[in-house]
């Protein structure tokens, strides 16, 4: 029961029932429906922040069409990765409509968690015992908050692949400099699928540091050199287009307005949460009608 066939297996079982399970999601919901929104229609699975990042994909279509580098042709306010992902895919289509190739798009992001669980599960059989491998790798497969993010858009499954590589790479450390510095870029890509992993370095450096002791500097100057020259490449691609060198998007300060901004105004004003929503609420109001 316990060996690399079986692993092999468990992964290969669980990559086709995520096809079957992506497909069964894509002939329920694959359509338009008629709402309140600003365009008028909405599509069940694509909407919200997934949304977001198809208009994006949407919007680098059309300005590379117009001539537009491929890199820079994008609005500030969503995830670098995601939408570029979309627009590769969606290049000759117009990515909202059905039947449009969904259920293959959905098959390549799968196909990538399985890969790096592939080169992930070899590298942990030659460090834990073979039971402990399985187990881990049964999770990592069937887990419904991991296995939930194969058949749907959001940015998840995009983001668990490098996930999954980066601790590959630090189950066994190198104290190449070029192969921290891959590392570090492994972080920005990370990173540029979910901006909520910045602060990722951090535990990193520690880990480096603990690893290697005194020869750590080496390791992590690689390290960050990677993670700051991908960050550097965002900065300029946003400044080629905005004239605005950054490289964190204009949506990360909505969710600090939506769920911070709030408390510290009740703290402040010795007031409820709700009441400070609602001022909250007023002065954009107020803003918006002003501007």
């Amino acid at each position: 029961m316990y060996s690399r066939k079986s692993i092999n297996l468990i992964i290969f079982f669980s990559f086709l029932i995520s096809i079957l399970l992506s497909a069964n999601y894509l002939f329920k919901y694959d359509h338009l429906r008629v709402t309140q929104s600003k365009n008028g229609i909405e599509h069940p699975m694509i909407k919200i922040a997934v949304g977001n990042h198809w208009d994006d994909g949407n919007i680098i279509i059309q300005n590379i069409k117009k001539g537009k580098n491929f890199f820079s042709s994008r609005s500030q306010y969503t995830e670098f990765l995601p939408s570029k992902f979309l627009a590769l895919y969606y290049y000759d289509n117009k990515n909202l409509k059905t039947d449009n190739g969904k259920l293959l798009y959905l098959i390549i992001k799968t196909s990538l968690y399985y890969l790096a669980l592939i080169f992930f599960s070899h590298k942990i059989i030659s460090i834990f015992p073979i039971k402990i491998c399985f187990f881990i790798i049964l999770f990592l497969t069937f887990e419904p908050s991991i296995f939930q993010y194969h058949s749907s858009f959001w940015n998840e499954s995009l983001f668990f692949p490098f996930q999954i590589l980066m601790l590959t790479f630090l189950l066994s450390p190198s104290h190449k400099f070029f192969i921290n510095l891959l590392l570090g870029i492994m972080l920005g890509l990370m990173y540029s699928t979910s901006k909520e992993t910045f602060f990722y370095f951090v535990p990193i450096i520690f880990y480096l540091i603990i690893i290697f002791r005194k020869k750590c500097f080496k390791p992590v100057l690689g390290f960050m050199m990677g993670f700051i020259i991908f960050l550097s490449s965002v900065s300029y691609l946003n400044y080629k287009r905005d004239g605005a060198a950054y490289y964190m998007t204009y949506s990360v300060k909505t969710p600090l307005y939506l769920y911070l901004a709030p408390h510290v105004l009740a703290i402040k004003e010795k007031s409820s949460i709700e009441e400070a929503q609602k001022k909250m609420m007023l002065e954009t109001e107020k803003f918006m009608k002003k501007n």
